[in-house]
């Protein structure tokens, strides 16, 4: 079977009806007018949606500067995050036979107060690049894919009840009559997306997809390297907090002990105590499903103490050291805050000092709690999500985490972490 190129936002090499097929199509649709797009433009109060929407047209609009201000929420409150996404993706003749798979990335901005526009990249394609807008007259969504050679490519999508858009191929010049139904379903916080799409002709499936999607940075976001985590490791204590919407969630700076109860299922090789955070998920990970109540005879149960020591650096970050029962130093971390996204960021290093973990956290302070998922790793396909509770005198914490591989539960942990005193004094 041929390899299918099938990019989150680019499909129009598997796709495409002929051009003069598509029009006929739309004499017998009343609801698809040949160009709905410009004729509602014209009674918006709203920057107006070019004619042609041609390759130089969608250029023009990918460079402009990402703008969130005045923006459509029938968009903004409907599609993922924007910022630079990271995905993989099976594809086959069927959902049954999803025997091929590839990686991909895609960055997204807001653009003009109407339009969605992203930059994709995928394996041994060229970048594509495509724009999106909503009209209120039929309240749906338009999309147009600029394609190699400058073919565009269109598509109309409706909204979904769970929040998604379910898109059709509109016009496809240049095609082979086939047709796409593509449906991006929005995960928990806009952090995560789901994708299924269909290749049609004359009836026949074609070839089938199902993709995931995790949002890695928002735009203009530079991620902190290594080196400046290790800086910020360096720094001294700054009681001073400067970031007060956050505050009733950042934990107290001080020492701290942290109790974990680990639940994995039994397998025949031994389980060993956990050094780290990090490095004892990965060895747990590896053993087997687990379900959230353990069963038994099918699960195994372990027990790890850490003690951290945690500080304020500059005032908005806090920067973490944490060590196993036996005073040796596990792994080192940074958490800070992103006021564009309302994202709590956090990153760790091992005691070599290399980036093991990046991870975002939804935080409500209201609850005071946090809604944490690391992200994509470019070594394994193993995810952790968790949710941590803050005590209201941030002397107190506890939380959930749970370890998926490939969409599968694997490991289970439950935490507390208490206050123990201040820091010590430095020399």
């Amino acid at each position: 079977m041929k390899r299918w190129m099938s990019p989150l936002l680019c499909l129009g090499i598997l796709s495409g009806c002929s051009q003069q097929d598509s029009r006929q199509a739309d004499t017998q649709d009343a609801d698809n007018p040949a160009n709905p797009a410009a004729s509602e433009a014209k009674a918006l109060s709203l920057p107006p949606i070019p004619e042609p929407m041609d390759a130089e047209a969608i250029m023009k609009i990918w460079a402009m500067d990402h703008d969130e201000t005045g923006f459509m929420e029938e968009i903004s409150d409907f599609v993922e995050r924007p910022g630079n996404w990271k995905g993989k993706r099976r594809v086959g003749s069927d959902q049954n036979n999803l025997v091929q798979s590839e990686v991909f990335s895609f960055s997204s901005k807001f653009v003009n107060r109407r339009f969605m526009t992203w930059e994709f990249l995928g394996e041994g394609v060229p970048p594509g690049y495509s724009v999106m807008t909503y009209l209120p007259e039929s309240d749906s969504y338009y999309w147009w894919e600029l394609r190699k050679g400058g073919v565009v490519n269109e598509y109309k999508g409706n909204r979904r009840e769970d929040g998604g858009i379910t898109w059709k191929s509109f016009l496809t010049p240049g095609g082979d009559g086939s047709s796409v139904q593509l449906t991006f379903i929005p995960g928990p916080d806009g952090l995560v997306m789901k994708d299924v799409f269909q290749v049609m002709k004359d009836g026949e499936l074609l070839a089938h997809g199902e993709g995931e999607a995790h949002w890695m940075s928002g735009p203009g976001m530079e991620p902190l390297s290594a080196e400046e985590i290790r800086e910020l490791l360096a720094e001294p204590h700054d009681p001073n907090w400067e970031v007060p919407e956050i505050a009733s969630l950042i934990l107290n700076p001080g020492e701290w002990k942290r109790v974990d109860k680990i639940r994995v299922r039994k397998e025949e090789e031994p389980l060993e105590a956990a050094k780290s955070l990090l490095e004892g998920a990965k060895a747990l990970l590896k053993l087997g499903e687990a379900d959230d109540q353990p069963q038994a005879g099918e699960q195994e149960e372990m027990e790890r103490i850490l003690f951290l020591t945690l500080k304020y650096v500059r005032g908005r970050f806090t920067v973490y050291t944490v060590r196993d029962s036996e005073g040796e130093k596990a792994f080192s971390g940074v958490t800070t805050y992103d006021s564009r996204a309302n994202l709590f960021l956090d990153y760790s290093i091992d005691t070599e000092g290399v980036l093991q973990q990046r991870a975002v956290g939804v935080p409500d302070a209201g609850k005071g709690e946090v809604r944490w998922k690391s992200l994509p790793h470019e070594d394994h396909d193993r995810l952790l999500t968790s949710v941590g509770t803050v005590s209201p005198d941030r002397k107190k914490s506890s939380f959930k985490v749970k370890g998926k591989e490939n969409g599968r539960l694997m490991a289970v942990i439950e935490g507390q972490m208490e206050w123990l005193g201040e820091l010590p004094k430095e020399e």
